[in-house]
C-alpha cells in the first residue's frame, strides 16, 4: 500500500512538470507522508480486529462445545434421578407389602423366638431376588461406590443374563467406566448393550454414551456414525437431539 502512494504521488508530481513550486511540492510531500501514517494506521487496526475476531471464534466454539457437554452431564443426571426415583419407590413397596405380610401373620399366632445368632446371620446367597440384587448394586453406584457396584452389577448379569434390568445392570457397567475417564473399557461396556439387548430401553442411552467415548478416544468419525444412527433409531428421543448437537 506504501509503495503504491508513492508511485501515485510521483506520477502527480511528474505530471505537474514545472507548474509546480518548490513550497507546493514539500506540501505536498507532506500530505502524503500523512496519508501513508494513516494507512499504517489502519492496517495495524485491521490486523487488531482480525486477531480479536479470531478471538471471538475460539471462545464461541469452546462455548458451544462446553453447552454440548453440559447438556450431556444434564442427561446423565437425570437418568440417575429417575433411577434413584425407582430405586426409592420400590423400597417402599418392598417394605410396605413385607410389613403387610408380617402384620397377618401375626394375628391371632404365637411370635416364636429368634435365636440371637440366627437374627444376625445373613440370608444365603440363593435367598436374594434378582431385583434385591440388582438395587444393591445401584444404591453402591449412587454412593460412588464404584468397585462394589461393578461387582453387583457384574453377579447381577451372571445370574441374571436375560432379566428384566439386565440392560439397566450393563448399561451402569459402563458408566462406572466412564466416571472412572476409562474410556476404551467404557465404550466395550455400552456396545454390549445393543449388542446383547437390541430391544432393551437404555439402547439410546448406551449408543449416545459410546459416541462420546469414541469423541474422548479421538475417533471423531466413528463417534458421528454413531450419532447419525441414534438419530436414525430413535429420531424422537432426548438422545437424538442430544447427538444431533455433536454433529
Amino acid at each position: 500500500m506504501r509503495l503504491a502512494v508513492h508511485g501515485l504521488a510521483w506520477l502527480i508530481l511528474l505530471s505537474a512538470g514545472g507548474c509546480a513550486t518548490r513550497k507546493e511540492i514539500v506540501k505536498f510531500q507532506q500530505d502524503i507522508a500523512l496519508i501513508e501514517d494513516q494507512l499504517t494506521g489502519l492496517q495495524s487496526r485491521n490486523d487488531r480486529l482480525g486477531r480479536e475476531l479470531e478471538e471471538i471464534r475460539k471462545e464461541l466454539a469452546a462455548s458451544r462445545e462446553e453447552q454440548r457437554r453440559t447438556r450431556a452431564d444434564i442427561l446423565s443426571e437425570i437418568s440417575v434421578f429417575k433411577e434413584q426415583a425407582y430405586f426409592l419407590r420400590s423400597q417402599i413397596d418392598d417394605t410396605g407389602s413385607r410389613m403387610s405380610r408380617l402384620l397377618q401373620n401375626m394375628e391371632g399366632r404365637h411370635v416364636p423366638v429368634v435365636p440371637e445368632d440366627s437374627a444376625r446371620r445373613p440370608a444365603a446367597a440363593d435367598d436374594i431376588t434378582p431385583k434385591a440384587l440388582y438395587d444393591a448394586a445401584y444404591l453402591d453406584l449412587v454412593r460412588k461406590n464404584y468397585d462394589l457396584a461393578l461387582e453387583g452389577f457384574r453377579e447381577y448379569l451372571r445370574r441374571y443374563p436375560v432379566s428384566e434390568y439386565a440392560d439397566n445392570a450393563q448399561y451402569w457397567i459402563g458408566e462406572i467406566f466412564y466416571a472412572r475417564r476409562d474410556y476404551t473399557r467404557a465404550l466395550e461396556e455400552f456396545s454390549k448393550v445393543p449388542a446383547h439387548y437390541p430391544e432393551g430401553r437404555k439402547v439410546p442411552s448406551a449408543l449416545l454414551k459410546a459416541g462420546y467415548s469414541l469423541s474422548e478416544l479421538n475417533r471423531h468419525s466413528e463417534a458421528v456414525s454413531v450419532f447419525r444412527e441414534i438419530i436414525r433409531r430413535f429420531p424422537q428421543s432426548e438422545e437424538a437431539g442430544l447427538a444431533r448437537a455433536r454433529l
